[in-house]
């Protein structure tokens, strides 16, 4: 998560970094969230449903090389509807997980300590406190600047 840049004004864009990055702040959005909603009972988890073969998300990006293996050797593989739908159903309605907040699912279970070179789990950096802290206060920001800005007379 690239806090001083976060719209990649200063850098070039890259979209695997930008996509990176937004599901890095999915999850660090979560782990806030659920901390200061906790006397709330509210529960906020993270969760990644997996590549889904019937839909169209992916095809407008490139692929990277390696970032996809059919045999699901390298954590990725192709998922049908019901199957990418599963761990959100499950978030949403099980009694597995009440209570469980601020935390990062796939494949219907909480995910593992990310692996270099394996695309599952889940970096200790997105679950950090602090870096979560961070990422609400800047969102407060910009939503603040946004909102406080002069009308421009675009819709």
């Amino acid at each position: 998560m690239c806090f001083d840049d976060v719209n990649f004004e200063r850098r070039p864009y890259d979209p695997w970094q930008g996509y990176s990055q937004s599901k890095t702040a999915n999850i660090l959005f979560a782990v806030e969230a659920a901390r200061r909603w906790a006397a709330e009972r509210i529960t906020v988890n993270a969760l990644n449903p997996g590549r889904i073969a019937s839909t169209r998300l992916g095809c407008f990006q490139t692929t990277p090389p390696g970032s996809f293996d059919p045999s699901g050797t390298t954590g990725v593989s192709i998922k049908n509807i019901e199957q990418g739908a599963a761990t959100s159903t499950l978030l949403a309605a099980s009694p597995l997980v009440d209570g469980v907040t601020g935390r990062y699912f796939e494949d219907c279970q909480e995910a593992a300590a990310y692996t270099p070179g394996v695309r599952r789990g889940v970096a200790s950096y997105a679950l950090d406190p602090e870096r979560a802290a961070r990422l609400w206060r800047l969102s407060r920001d910009l939503l603040t600047d946004t909102l406080s800005a002069p009308e421009t007379g675009r819709k």
